[in-house]
């Protein structure tokens, strides 16, 4: 990493730079040799080397009650192409409008990574009623992880919907071979609640960013003429 980094510093030379670690990244001290700042934040990871008997009895008794006794003739999960990711993103700008909280990428992002990303690399669900779009989840998919990326807003149908939509993601993923499913962030105690259901493990990433001092000082100053 190390070596790395000074191959940047060398042919880029950044003003600033930002990284974003995963849970298995465990060595971070190469960056701080080279003056990025570290800050720890926590996800929430299901262990899918399990089987599924053994993944459900993590389950909280609600969630585990709403798998089992699921009537799987009145809903479909599936995973869907570009149209049911643009099903599900709208459902997440919907939410994010009623909530007042910003959204941070916008649609033409998400369909341009489905399309420009292996595939199989972006995978989107849609929980279905009557053949009519209930819920959905668009994923990140690498060789090991599934990240719950955006989705599973509550929906019409309750939070039985969320929780089969879960569970079919994960069951989804394990018969894949894939080894955990990261719920992409625990640092929001509302949030965090929801996610805590499955009997995830908490794992600790970090964000890592450097800036020299042009390009601090000009932050700043844009920082404090936008307040």
């Amino acid at each position: 990493m190390t070596e790395c980094l000074a191959w940047v510093d060398e042919h880029v030379d950044p003003d600033s730079a930002f990284v974003r670690t995963t849970p298995e990244f465990g060595d971070i001290r190469p960056f701080g040799w080279n003056d990025f700042e570290a800050t720890p934040f926590y996800t929430y990871a299901v262990d899918l080397t399990t089987d599924r008997e053994d993944l459900l009895q993590r389950f909280s008794r609600d969630a585990r009650s709403n798998v089992r006794n699921a009537d799987k003739s009145e809903y479909t999960v599936e995973v869907g192409g570009k149209e049911t990711l643009r099903e599900t993103f709208r459902a997440v700008a919907d939410r994010h409008d009623e909530t007042g909280a910003p959204l941070k990428v916008d649609q033409s992002f998400v369909v341009d990574l489905y399309e420009r990303t292996p595939e199989g690399a972006v995978r989107p669900y849609a929980y279905r009623v009557d053949g009519e779009f209930a819920t959905g989840m668009i994923t990140l998919c690498s060789n090991s992880t599934v990240y719950r990326w955006k989705g599973g807003g509550r929906s019409d149908t309750g939070l039985q919907a969320t929780d089969l939509l879960d569970w079919h993601i994960m069951c989804d993923a394990m018969d894949r071979g894939r080894e955990r499913y990261d719920l992409v962030g625990a640092n929001i105690p509302r949030i965090c609640d929801y996610k805590a259901r499955f009997g995830p493990d908490v794992q600790t990433y970090y964000t890592l960013d450097r800036a020299n001092k042009l390009f601090s000082a000009s932050a700043a100053v844009k920082g404090a003429i936008s307040r």
